[in-house]
């Protein structure tokens, strides 16, 4: 079978970052792959998308908001997706961005405004002078998108998500959805660095996120020195002027995970407001030797073992942290490949007996 796997932005659509974490994209290649299947991951483009659709048995195409900057393959995936039926190739979705919420909401903005899609604001985006062009044609693929259910939708998602993880899936509008765990083809995909021993970890903290977490850091009440890799809150600890404009200070992903062996925990702020949406953090942490401490929200549900105040971390002795990362290690929950694979059929066969049906366009 052939698929191709794209989506609306780089990250989706080339699996590309700036910082080199595993993601989702990659992830679903990695499994098309075990199944044996011939894949490609790239773009799709106006000049080639009825050759490559008609060559393809599927696609599975990552959704991002329709009005974001970040979706410069926006173009020439609509174009695909009008496409897709007359050349007999099956569709499926898959969302990288726990805030689902904004993808209705972006196709109803932009359906009522077409030429907002190539504004010179967005003179980046593939195929722009195409979609200058066509607006009717934008327009009609965008109102479809409004008015008709999505083909069935991959979604990431840890094994111990609860009963909040219902909104992630009742915010995006496909007929069916399909929860995977992807860790087995992205984080481990991988080798951790090798931790350091117990008596030459630091007992420090490493927090790397973008966004600004420092009133999170100063509620929580940490002794240890804290490790700050991006964002607002690096910059206010390391003494920026509050009106600053801030510029994420980003390290490669080895970086942080290298001071993740370096040091006894790696923080885990609420990031998400659902138990159980997927991120490589947890298992890069925990590889890496140290302890996941987080808010309770997010990190509880994952067993136990996840459910100690920052006093009692800071108080254990070495031994002590070091069998606290074990124990961590075996509550965290991850999906068998077999388990994965099963859902990734599943969803394929049923994008299939929706080939010809009248799903958006």
């Amino acid at each position: 079978m052939k698929v191709i796997v794209t989506g609306l932005t780089s990250d989706t659509a080339k699996g590309s970052n700036r910082v080199g974490y595993e993601p989702f994209s990659v992830g679903i290649v990695r499994m098309c792959r075990e199944l044996n299947w011939e894949v490609e991951h790239r773009p799709m483009m106006i000049d080639t998308n009825d050759q490559s659709l008609k060559d393809a048995d599927l696609m599975i195409m990552g959704m991002a908001p329709v009005n974001a900057v970040g979706a410069r393959f926006l173009i020439g995936a609509l174009d695909a997706l009008s496409k897709a039926k007359q050349n007999n190739c099956a569709v499926l979705f898959f969302v990288t961005d726990w805030q689902t919420h904004l993808l209705k909401s972006a196709v109803k903005t932009m359906a009522k405004r077409p030429w907002n899609v190539t504004k010179y604001f967005m003179k980046n985006r593939t195929d722009f002078l195409w979609g200058v062009h066509h607006v009717d044609e934008t327009a009609s693929m965008l109102k479809a998108l409004e008015a008709y259910k999505w083909p069935g939708c991959l979604i990431p998602g840890h094994p111990w998500r609860g009963d909040t993880f219902q909104k992630i899936v009742n915010d995006i509008p496909s007929k069916r959805h399909y929860v995977l765990d992807p860790t087995e083809f992205t984080a481990r995909y991988r080798s951790a660095p090798a931790a350091l021993l117990p008596d030459e970890k630091k007992r420090e903290h490493v927090l790397a996120a973008l966004g600004d977490y420092s009133d999170w850091t100063e509620q929580q009440g940490f002794t240890w020195p804290i490790r700050y890799f991006g964002g607002k809150t690096f910059a206010k600890a390391n003494g920026e002027h509050e009106d600053e404009q801030f510029k994420s200070i980003r390290v490669p992903e080895t970086v942080v995970q290298e001071n993740y062996a370096e040091c006894w925990s790696g923080l885990s702020p609420l990031h998400v407001g659902v138990a159980g949406w997927w991120r490589t953090r947890y298992d890069y942490i925990l590889r890496s030797g140290a302890v996941v401490y987080g808010s309770p929200k997010e990190i509880w549900p994952m067993g136990p073992s996840f459910q100690h105040t920052v006093r009692e971390i800071e108080n254990m002795t070495n031994t002590q942290l070091f069998d606290l990362n074990r124990a961590q290690f075996n509550d965290m929950q991850v999906e068998s490949k077999e388990s994965v694979l099963n859902t990734l059929i599943t969803a394929t066969h049923d994008a299939f007996d929706d080939i010809g049906k009248s799903w958006a366009i």
